[in-house]
C-alpha cells in the first residue's frame, strides 16, 4: 500500500487545496483513492481495476450539503456508489 499528501495552489482562486491519494491491492483489485479540495466542494476519486477493467467512481460533496455521485463520468445514485465504490473496498 502507498499513499501521499500534496498541496497545491486552486489556479483559479489562489487557494491551498489538498490532494490526497492511496492504492490499495484487495484479492486482486488494485483500488486507487484520491481525495481534493476545489474551492466550496471536496472531490473524491475511486479508481478500481478488477479482472483488467477500470472503473471510476466520483463522489462530489459541495459545502451547501449537496452530494452527486458519478460511475465512469455519468451519474448514479448514492445507493449504487456505495454498493459498487464502498463494499469493493472490503470485498464484499
Amino acid at each position: 500500500m502507498t499513499n501521499g499528501r500534496a498541496f497545491h495552489s486552486d489556479m483559479r482562486t489562489g487557494r491551498p487545496m489538498m490532494n490526497f491519494s492511496e492504492v490499495i491491492d484487495v484479492d486482486g483489485r488494485r483500488i486507487l483513492i484520491e481525495e481534493r479540495q476545489e474551492g466550496a466542494k471536496s472531490i473524491e476519486l475511486r479508481t478500481i481495476e478488477l479482472d483488467g477493467r477500470v472503473t471510476q467512481y466520483m463522489k462530489v460533496k459541495h459545502a451547501w450539503g449537496g452530494e452527486y455521485f458519478f460511475r465512469n463520468g455519468k451519474m448514479i445514485n448514492a445507493h449504487i456508489y456505495h454498493i459498487e465504490a464502498c463494499k469493493r473496498l472490503i470485498g464484499e
